[in-house]
């Protein structure tokens, strides 16, 4: 209970008036209604003439009655009298009301009156959320406000997570119109909403809460084109792939063969592209994937490519040789054929009888010596 004295502008040694505020503080509810205590009390022998409610004014104005502020028509009530009680009472609250209300009595001694400082501050709210960030971390935390401040009248909170009731578990702690996740998962994204005991079936506006996390299963696909082997001469496109929230804005590419003792950076990019890839493209290619929460790099992808021949016509020299190999082959089976089978055998085996040349026994007939002839004769008179 605190009890606000009264600013007077009656003669020194009189008594002063007071005013007592239940609360000082009070939250309430957009659409519902408010009811700020007071009591007053004023110097003896005096009576009250005038007593009213008004809210915060510019520094100098003179205080409006809230029954004479158009804004307040039809939804303020006085509760007090002449008997030192001073309630007010504000109906279908809206959050324009939002703000320090004070009371202000005179007396028949002192019209000026008395008015109270600082009153009471009021602030409305609806069952919006409010989040401590748009986008949090996986494995941080958050924490949600359902309204703009702890209602007064202590009701019991319900929390909504894509339109279903929240299921409490460890990490999850709510204080009042308080929500903690604490850490914050990738399953905690969606929409939050809050309600109240007194009004369960009408929950406030749903927010969206977005868990951004680094890049995760970051990997490294190859293609090749024309599509096959990965050899000298065609192009290879290396292409990240990863997990991420938010999305990767900046893709780096690393290297390293086998002369190297660490990774060099050769390009960016989410596409690596090797245009007529020869053996000095060999080695391992790394991707580093990051976004605004850092960096994650991918396993190391190993190209090998073999090099081209040494002489491109050794092809050609090749089918040389094995053509050259073969024409000895048959010159040596023909040789071979005449000196083993000079009167027709086959080089198979099977025999042959040799036909006489006429030509041949012609000019032999004719090219007889005289001897023969005599040796002829003396076989033919014995015979």
């Amino acid at each position: 209970m605190a009890i606000i004295l009264l600013m007077t502008t009656g003669c020194l040694g009189q008594d002063n008036g007071s005013v007592t505020y239940t609360r000082r503080k009070v939250c309430s509810l957009k659409g519902s209604s408010v009811t700020m205590p007071c009591s007053y009390t004023f110097p003896k022998g005096h009576k009250v003439t005038t007593a009213f409610w008004f809210k915060g004014q510019e520094l100098g104005a003179e205080p409006l009655d809230l029954n004479l502020n158009p804004e307040y028509k039809g939804r303020v009530e006085y509760l007090g009298d002449s008997d030192r009680l001073c309630t007010l009472r504000i109906t279908d609250l809206r959050e324009s009301d939002s703000g320090t209300y004070s009371f202000l009595f005179g007396t028949d001694v002192t019209p000026e009156g008395w008015m109270g400082n600082p009153g009471v501050r009021l602030n409305v709210t609806g069952l919006h959320v409010d989040l401590t960030s748009d986008l949090v971390v996986d494995g941080k935390w958050a924490a949600l406000t359902c309204g703009s401040c702890i209602l007064s009248e202590n009701p019991t909170y319900t929390w909504y997570r894509d339109k279903q009731p929240l299921t409490y578990t460890n990490k999850v702690m709510v204080t009042a119109n308080y929500l903690e996740l604490d850490p914050v998962g990738r399953e905690d994204a969606g929409s939050y909403s809050c309600g109240v005991s007194s009004r369960e079936d009408s929950p406030g506006p749903a927010v969206i809460l977005v868990v951004g996390y680094f890049p995760k299963n970051t990997s490294v696909s190859v293609r090749v084109s024309p599509s096959g082997e990965i050899v000298e001469g065609r192009s290879v496109t290396l292409t990240c792939s990863r997990d991420d929230n938010p999305p990767v804005d900046k893709y780096t590419w690393y290297k390293k063969n086998e002369e190297q003792t660490g990774f060099s950076e050769t390009g960016s990019g989410q596409s690596y592209i090797i245009l007529n890839i020869s053996s000095e493209d060999s080695g391992q290619y790394v991707c580093k994937a990051e976004n605004k929460y850092g960096p994650l790099y991918s396993e190391p992808v190993y190209l090998s490519i073999p090099g081209k021949p040494e002489f491109p016509w050794a092809p050609i020299v090749g089918v040389v040789a094995v053509l050259a190999a073969g024409a000895l082959l048959v010159i040596l089976y023909t040789t071979l054929k005449k000196r083993r089978n000079p009167r027709g055998m086959d080089f198979g085996g099977e025999a042959q009888m040799a036909q006489p040349d006429d030509t041949y026994m012609t000019l032999n007939r004719r090219t007889m010596s005289p001897e023969y002839d005599t040796l002829a004769n003396v076989r033919n008179t014995v015979g």
